[in-house]
This record gives structure tokens, C-alpha cells and sequence, in this order.
């Protein structure tokens, strides 16, 4: 028995050491940073937008829309990955070598939620499902809730998928900015930054429904598309 114990003691001290051992994949990983002082340890990219002119409404996917897509699979996070998932590089990219990542296209590396993922958006931004509707059925996709639920962009993509994703992205960015600009630019009810901070780093009064409603957008396409996606957490 106690010989058991042992071998199980060293296959886990294996385990854990083989996480902190560097792995090499041919992915993009991009840390988006919007101060100087925020640091990343991906391949930093600095979102700078700060006028609505230039479209600072758009937060993170000013960077995401506006990055050619080059390695066979890419993923964008907030500089604040680590901090908000526990994981930190040489983890994760152990992780999806052991999970056979490459078997799929998109690698979902959220925690479920406590509640289905739409239902809740309604609750958190009031009038959402409204406007979600809309831009989901003019973009020819069937709404319900999502199989995967994925937020705050934490998710990696195979070339093909995210190059596609990206001129979905773009379809609904020009219907939020043209024929839903009225429902787009409503309060969304978030409460991140200090309202003077806000309006100094982006110009805006409030935080609009642009980027929720493009966050969920991911989840509710990969269903329409069949597009075979790993949940890692």
C-alpha cells in the first residue's frame, strides 16, 4: 500500500513539473495592454484608441479586427489573463499539448458560468437580447443559448476560423454602426472605470452594448457552424 501511495506521490510531482517545462507551439497568443504600465507575457500589443472618432467604443477589438492572422492558431487576451484564469504561459500551452488541441479549431478556455450565458447578459445589460436578436438574424444565425460559452475573449483559433470570424466581426460592427446605432450606443450598464475616468481615456459616457454584444457573438456563430471547439476548463 505505502509503495502505491509513493508512485502516486511522484507521478503527480512529474505531472506538476512537466507543466513548467516550457513547450513550443506554432500559435499567436497577443496580450492587449492599454497603458504602459500594464504589462503581458504574450506578444504585447498596445491598444492606444482613445477618441470615438477612431472608434474607442470598440475597446480590445480594435486590435483583434486590425491584426493580420499568420500562425496556424492565434488568440488575443487581455493583459489581465493570468490574473483572472490562474494560468500563466508554459501551464497553458502544456495544457492544450496534452488536450491534442490541433484535433480542433477553437479551444474555449472560459469557466462556465452560473447562469446560461444569454439569459444572464439580459440580466447584467438590460435590452440586450433585443439588439443581439437583431444583428444575429440579420448575419443569417439562429439564436439560443450557446453550447460554449466563451467571454472576455479567452479563446485560441484555428487560421481558417479566425480569419472567417473576423469578417463576421466586421459585418456586425457595420450594422451596430449603421442600422442598430441607436440600440448600440445605449448604456449597457457596466460598471468598469470611474465615469471622468472613462470619458478621459475613451471620450465616452457610458459603456456601450458594441463590445457585449460582439463578445457573445463568438459563442452563438460556432454553434451556427458546427465548428468543433475543445472547452479546456
Amino acid at each position: 500500500m505505502a509503495q502505491k501511495q509513493s508512485n502516486k506521490y511522484f507521478q503527480m510531482i512529474k505531472y506538476i513539473q512537466s507543466l513548467n517545462k516550457p513547450t513550443k507551439l506554432d500559435i499567436d497568443i497577443y496580450g492587449i495592454c492599454f497603458k504602459d504600465s500594464q504589462n503581458t507575457e504574450y506578444k504585447r500589443v498596445d491598444n492606444k484608441v482613445s477618441t470615438i472618432a477612431d472608434k474607442s467604443y470598440l475597446f480590445e477589438y480594435n486590435v483583434i479586427l486590425n491584426t493580420p492572422i499568420e500562425s496556424k492558431y492565434t488568440g488575443f487576451f487581455s493583459w489581465k489573463f493570468r490574473a483572472k484564469t490562474g494560468m500563466n504561459k508554459r501551464v497553458l500551452f502544456n495544457l492544450l499539448k496534452e488536450k491534442a488541441y490541433t484535433q480542433y479549431e477553437v479551444i474555449n478556455l472560459c469557466e462556465p458560468l452560473a447562469k446560461p450565458y444569454l439569459e444572464l447578459s439580459e440580466i447584467n445589460h438590460p435590452g440586450f437580447m433585443e439588439l443581439f436578436t437583431a444583428i444575429c438574424g440579420d448575419l443569417g444565425l439562429k439564436v439560443s443559448e450557446p453550447k460554449h460559452t466563451i467571454y472576455s475573449n479567452f479563446f485560441i483559433a484555428k487560421k481558417d476560423v479566425f480569419i472567417e470570424y473576423q469578417n463576421q466581426l466586421r459585418q456586425a460592427v457595420e450594422l451596430l454602426e449603421g442600422k442598430y446605432k441607436e440600440l448600440a450606443w445605449m448604456d449597457s450598464g457596466y460598471k468598469g472605470l470611474p465615469k471622468e475616468r472613462l470619458k478621459e481615456a475613451t471620450g465616452l459616457d457610458h459603456y456601450t452594448m458594441h463590445t457585449f454584444i460582439l463578445e457573445r457573438l463568438l459563442s452563438v456563430w460556432i454553434d451556427n457552424k458546427a465548428i468543433k471547439t475543445l472547452d479546456l476548463c
